[in-house]
């Protein structure tokens, strides 16, 4: 009985990974070239893996309307489209869940749309983001990992503009498209409350909320105070996590009032290749404990670890992204989510 007592009183804490990416962009990119099955080391044996779906999966024809033939031609605007073939190897690698609230998930209509939801559901991916109305849009998908904790992810296009945001379909109360947070860049009481009410509901159906939010200027590695200040909001809105993408590019990472938030993951995956990234979040018993970092690189339509000495300089020039952030918009509640006294080490397997 003894022996028993002291086991139960001193039991490693209960620890679960979560481990999230950026854009998956599988234009141009063959299904032969299994371009995500280097990363399955990493992702598999995490509690759940998260990544953005920015390319929808579908070979419907008809494009938007909403994205002008001048506007496209001047590459003001793209429509782009993937193999949905792509899908069961995207579950293979271990992603369990996707966000779709982007500016592409309806490049292809309502149609490509579903056909897309149709492949992963098939593929046993879940998604956020789009659906046939707003409220199914804004809706959390939830994934009890293995241990039994239920992982909510609401997925929203935050652009700042009604134009922009236009430009890509957003859901209406009887029509499908994307998520929206429509707050025109200013973060004011109203807007605090809706964050406040939407996330109030998401959490009576899990236990830790991942907002993921497609926001912020593309090939930017720095924030823009905006993003800041929306995902700042979003947290103490009731997020546990706050999770971006949009830039095609690495940016800072921080812990607000002890809860992440990753501005943005650049691209996980890309015919054009270059750096990428992912970030492991480890919780125990809970509350979050510990981030490690995984520099990669994309290189011929494939994205695989670095494990080189390359991968410890990838390391430190993601630490320096955060630092850099921790300088631009300082805050009492807001420090490093690496700071220089925590070490920060490659994927070495």
């Amino acid at each position: 009985m003894i022996v028993l007592i002291a086991c139960l009183l001193f039991q490693a804490p209960r620890t679960r990974s979560i481990v999230l990416g950026g854009d998956i962009m599988l234009n141009g990119i063959s299904v032969k070239q299994k371009p995500l099955a280097k990363l399955a080391p990493i992702l598999r044996p995490a509690s759940a893996t998260l990544m953005n779906l920015e390319i929808p999966l579908t070979n419907t024809t008809r494009q938007t309307p909403n994205k002008s033939a001048a506007d496209v031609s001047a590459r003001r605007q793209y429509i782009l489209q993937a193999d949905p073939a792509h899908a069961p190897l995207i579950a293979a690698s271990g992603v369990r869940m996707v966000t779709l609230g982007n500016n592409h998930c309806m490049d292809y209509r309502a149609a490509g749309m579903r056909q897309m939801m149709s492949a992963l559901r098939k593929s046993g991916i879940l998604f956020a983001g789009a659906g046939e109305n707003r409220m199914e849009a804004l809706a959390p998908a939830v994934y009890a990992d293995p241990g039994g904790t239920r992982i909510g992810l609401i997925s929203a296009l935050a652009f700042v503009g009604d134009a922009a945001l236009g430009h890509c379909t957003p859901a209406r109360k009887d029509a499908p498209g994307i998520a929206t947070f429509r707050f025109g860049g200013k973060i004011d009481d109203k807007a605090k409350t809706e964050l406040s009410e939407m996330f109030g509901k998401a959490k009576q159906s899990c236990d830790l909320l991942i907002v993921g939010l497609h926001w912020g200027i593309e090939r930017q590695s720095v924030p823009t105070a905006y993003q800041v200040q929306l995902g700042r909001a979003c947290i103490d809105a009731g997020a546990n996590v706050v999770w971006g993408n949009h830039p095609h590019v690495l940016q800072g990472a921080e812990l607000y009032k002890g809860k992440p938030i990753l501005y943005s993951m650049g691209n996980l995956i890309s015919s054009k290749g270059g750096p990428a990234g992912l970030i492991k979040l480890v919780y125990a018993d809970g509350g979050f404990s510990r981030a490690q970092f995984f520099p990669l690189r994309i290189e011929t339509g494939r994205v695989a670890p670095l494990t080189s000495s390359i991968a410890k300089t990838a390391v430190q020039s993601f630490k320096d992204l955060c630092a850099r952030l921790e300088r631009l918009y300082p805050s009492k509640n807001a420090c490093s989510l690496f700071p220089p006294n925590r070490p920060i080490q490659p994927h070495t397997k």
